[in-house]
């Protein structure tokens, strides 16, 4: 499937941050051999922030991992606990898809 169509947005703004801190790596690196008080002062304070945002990056991610994991457990506890309501609404969307696709 299209990754586009499947993304939310927020791994969209996962992705951007992503992508964004793989840029400032790469300027810290190319000005690596550049010397000024100001600079050092910057690119001390960027890779600070830099190790901050991966911080927190890799906690959303562990947090999003763990409400999945909770989402599928309540999904399962209920059709474990109703199993004719889930039985009746999965027939229902067949006959609906069903119907949809005779009307071609």
């Amino acid at each position: 499937m299209n990754e586009s169509v499947t993304s939310s947005p927020k791994q969209k703004l996962a992705q951007d941050l992503r992508t964004t801190m793989e840029d400032v790596e790469e300027l810290l690196r190319l000005t690596a051999g550049q010397v000024g008080d100001r600079l050092g002062e910057v690119r001390a304070r960027l890779q600070s922030s830099l190790a901050d945002s991966r911080q927190h990056l890799a906690h959303l991610q562990t947090e999003a991992v763990e409400r999945g994991r909770q989402m599928t457990a309540e999904a399962d506890e209920y059709v474990r606990g109703n199993p004719w309501k889930v039985v009746g609404v999965v027939g229902l969307v067949g006959l609906v898809i069903g119907a949809l696709i005779a009307r071609r």
